[in-house]
């Protein structure tokens, strides 16, 4: 796992601050996994601390690095809210999440419940629930802080950083394999730490 030197534990304010290590605070947190299943892709956070605890109900926190561990604020980065793991650390942080509802499947909840009441939305919100279940992967550049969805373009977009490992992306076999997309992640990571 590609790493950013010296990581201090604490609370960050946005991607930037994280990438040159200015925390926005220290607080002991804990971690509890949301969900059911296999859907553990989401972590509450709670914590003693009256600043942390105000800092997270404002949703002012972009990320919590404890134990090794960076937890980002998921609402922030555009999904359900709580915090999501980030599976590698470096310029470009992979992570797993799921996106929240859009527009039109939030009125086809609210249609439903106006015209089959709350047994129409409950039935119309588990079918979305069910088409929007689908874990997606997301790389998060840490200059910019928005999140990109992990596909063959925007890994070839990045790549152009470095022509030589861009030409062996584009030599794979399988180069839309999200194992090799992966690997060449962790190598562009790894060609920024250095």
């Amino acid at each position: 796992m590609s790493q950013i030197p010296d990581i201090k534990e604490g609370a960050y304010k946005n991607s930037m601050y994280f990438e040159k290590g200015i925390l926005l605070l220290r607080a002991e947190f804990r971690f509890k996994e949301t969900g059911f299943g296999l859907d553990r892709t989401f972590y509450r956070v709670s914590t003693k601390d009256k600043i942390a605890k105000s800092q997270l109900k404002k949703h002012i926190i972009w990320g919590i690095y404890q134990n090794s561990v960076l937890y980002l604020n998921a609402m922030r980065l555009g999904m359900k809210k709580h915090y999501v793991v980030v599976q590698e650390i470096g310029k470009y942080c992979y992570l797993i999440g799921r996106p929240i509802k859009d527009i039109s499947q939030q009125a086809a909840i609210g249609n439903a419940a106006f015209y089959g009441g709350l047994i129409g939305a409950g039935i119309t919100n588990a079918a979305i629930n069910a088409k929007i279940n689908d874990q997606i992967h997301y790389l998060v550049n840490l200059d910019t802080g928005v999140p990109h969805l992990v596909t063959q373009p925007y890994l070839e977009h990045i790549l152009a950083a470095d022509e030589k490992l861009l030409t062996k992306y584009k030599d794979e076999l399988n180069p839309h394999y999200l194992s090799v997309m992966l690997n060449y992640v962790g190598l562009l990571n790894a060609m920024y730490d250095n």
